[in-house]
């Protein structure tokens, strides 16, 4: 399992990032068209520049502070740092930098016009909104602890048996739909549809 956004390896792991990470603007339900998460306002002011302003107050789990645009700036940039070798670094291709403008305000500049940057990035797992206090905190531990701010928070992860997401009661978007969510690895196929089942 690797449950950091930039270096996960599955479909699911990308599901967990999504539940327990925001991102500045998420795909509405059902739907391809997006709608602001962590943002209190993003829009594209040109062809390569993106500006945004977070909303206040948005908490980290484990008590890793407020979400800032330090954080946004650190969770994407960290992408087309070569020293970083992150597995996803092609979703983020065309950044050139984000530059903080504020406290909660940013600018994301590309190096050339991204239009699909949209769906494929900036509201999919790749725009996962780490803490950076966290990430230094706990250096490769981040690949099996999720510290977001999103829907549901990491209750519990016992290695090939369980991980266990409950839902985030400081989380300011929609309440999540479950209480609990647990998923349970099964790597036998048989055993999978048996389950299923």
């Amino acid at each position: 399992i690797n449950i950091d956004p930039a270096n996960r390896i599955s479909a699911v792991e990308a599901n967990i990032c999504r539940a327990t990470y925001q991102t500045l603007a998420r795909l509405k339900p059902g739907s391809l068209e997006w709608e602001s998460d962590a943002a209190a306002t993003i829009k594209q002011v040109d062809a390569n520049t993106i500006e945004f302003a977070l909303k206040p107050n948005q908490k980290f789990a484990g008590g890793y502070g407020t979400m800032t645009a330090e954080d946004v700036q650190f969770s994407f940039m960290r992408f087309i740092d070569p020293a970083k070798k992150v597995a996803n670094a092609g979703d983020w291709m065309q950044l050139d930098k984000v530059e903080v403008t504020g406290p909660l305000s940013g600018r994301i500049l590309l190096k050339t016009p991204a239009p699909a940057l949209w769906k494929t990035t900036i509201c999919d797992a790749s725009g996962c909104i780490v803490s950076k206090k966290a990430y230094e905190a706990l250096g490769d531990k981040i690949a099996t602890q999720a510290v977001g701010s999103g829907a549901y928070v990491q209750r519990e992860w016992v290695p090939g048996q369980r991980f266990v997401m409950a839902a985030n009661g400081d989380y300011s978007g929609p309440k999540p739909a479950f209480g609990e969510i647990e998923l349970r690895p099964i790597t036998d196929d048989k055993a999978a549809d048996a389950a299923f089942r």
